[in-house]
């Protein structure tokens, strides 16, 4: 119903004075664009610290705002999550949808599952071995979920 094919006259030039001050020094950074890519990088490697530190392998990517978490070792009953499994657990799911599930139950930490990603081509224990952790949070939420997933580490 309001699907516009183009941005209007005085939109493009809205956007072109953002990009104008953008690219002037900010902080302390030549950009805004610069701080924002420093920014976002600290942010990735705090994330990539605390689930690391909680038995977490990382793959690391080149961009964007989520990080694949291994979470092979992490699951089954006997797990770091194994209080809520069993709740979490559905029939016919994938285990990284159930390893989501427990771990918002366990810890209050949300987790996106990648198994819809992958064809079914791929053995069961690749497409459901990783989920998505997201690093686009505040400081004060990325020290809190480094909090909680050292618990994953505890309970191990």
């Amino acid at each position: 119903p309001n699907l516009q094919f183009c941005a209007p006259t005085l939109m493009q030039r809205a956007l072109g004075r953002v990009f104008e001050i953008a690219s002037q020094p900010f902080g302390d950074a030549p950009s805004y664009y610069a701080w924002l890519r420093r920014d976002y990088a600290r942010r990735r490697s705090a994330m990539v610290k605390a689930l690391e530190g909680a038995g977490v392998k990382t793959a690391r990517s080149q961009g964007g705002f989520f990080l694949l978490g291994d979470i092979g070792d992490l699951c089954g009953e006997h797990g770091p999550l194994g209080e809520h499994w069993a709740s979490a657990l559905r029939p016919d799911e994938p285990r990284d949808w159930t390893f989501c599930r427990a771990l918002a139950a366990q810890l209050g930490i949300v987790a996106l599952p990648v198994s819809p990603f992958f064809g079914p081509s791929l053995p069961e224990d690749v497409r459901t071995r990783f989920v998505r952790f997201c690093f686009a949070k505040t400081d004060a939420t990325l020290e809190e979920a480094s909090r909680r997933l050292q618990t994953l580490r505890a309970e191990a």
